[in-house]
């Protein structure tokens, strides 16, 4: 088993990977998605990221399907 000083770096630069990956994404698609509890957005479907807030349109056509 590793130390938690190992891990720990390990964790830093994945972090630092996905930020990579996810600025040189273009997005090309995204989807609506609970990021968390009350915290709903456009996400893309490729990296991940967060992009931005869906409309209350948008939501209620999210939530009626």
């Amino acid at each position: 088993m590793q130390n938690i000083e190992g891990l720990t770096q390990k964790l830093k630069q994945l972090k630092v990977e996905i930020k990579a990956f996810q600025e040189s994404c273009n997005h090309p698609k995204k989807q609506i998605r609970t990021i968390k509890p009350n915290d709903t957005k456009w996400v893309c479907t490729r990296c991940e990221k967060p992009l931005s807030w869906p409309t209350d349109i948008e939501l209620q056509y999210w939530f009626g399907s």
